[in-house]
This record gives structure tokens, C-alpha cells and sequence, in this order.
């Protein structure tokens, strides 16, 4: 369902980063939260708004165990396959499936940015109740 992408590959002469941030699912029928849903509806606005954008995405997430219980997707693959179902076919992007929760959205996604020594146009999704975490 999902191609496996390195870092580096989807980062190559790209001059933005989108890291969007995850949210809970029914871990049932793997639909997003409300705010997973605005997420991945800002993305689309901010790349549609520029067609012209060279970006790759970075879905954070793999979902804390009481969250995610038995399912076989990630948050960020929930991510990604709601937003391409919803809007169009993401070429360049990365799942993290490190990430357990904020504090790790935001360690795991520092160390891939320094792993591909990314220094141009990072832009964070959240929610902005998320911010304060």
C-alpha cells in the first residue's frame, strides 16, 4: 500500500519540508481524529495554494499502544492514505513509525532533518492546541 521511501531519497533538492504531525484513530476502521482530518486538509491548502512548491512531507507517528491497539497502520500511514484518498497522490514523503506521541514527533522528525542536513523551509502541522506540548 505504501512505498517505502528513504529520507533521503524524497528530500533530494527539495527547498520545503512539511512535518505534519499526527493524531488517534479508530483503531477499528483506521479513520482519523477530527484534528488528523484538519491536518492533512491545511497540508493540501498550503501546497495547492503554490503548485509551483518543491516539497516533500514528513507523517510523524507510529501511535501510542492504548491508542493504536491492535491495528496494522501507523497514524502517519493513516495520514497519508487519508490525505491521498482525499486529495491527490503524494509523490515525495516519509512515515516515521519511531514516534510515539509529541515529545518523540518532535525528536524523531529533528533527527531526520539532521540526517539529510535539511536547512531551507521547514513548516510544522498541528493543531494549535498541540503547540503547547
Amino acid at each position: 500500500m505504501f512505498k517505502k521511501n528513504s529520507i533521503k531519497e524524497v528530500s533530494l533538492n527539495k527547498n520545503i519540508c512539511f512535518i505534519v504531525l499526527g493524531h488517534e484513530i479508530n483503531p477499528e476502521n483506521y479513520e482519523l481524529s477530527y484534528s488528523s482530518k484538519a491536518r492533512c486538509e491545511l497540508l493540501f491548502k498550503l501546497i495547492n495554494k503554490n503548485k509551483n512548491l518543491n516539497y516533500f512531507v514528513i507523517f510523524m507517528g507510529l501511535g501510542r499502544k492504548e491508542i493504536m491497539e491492535n491495528s496494522t497502520l501507523s497514524i502517519s500511514e493513516c495520514m497519508l492514505k487519508h490525505f491521498n484518498q482525499n486529495y491527490f497522490d503524494l509523490k515525495d514523503y516519509y512515515i516515521d513509525k519511531n514516534s510515539l506521541d509529541s515529545v518523540g514527533d518532535a525528536i524523531y522528525s529533528l533527527i531526520l532533518l539532521r540526517e539529510i542536513n535539511f536547512k531551507k523551509k521547514i513548516v510544522l502541522i498541528t493543531s494549535d492546541w498541540h503547540l503547547k506540548r
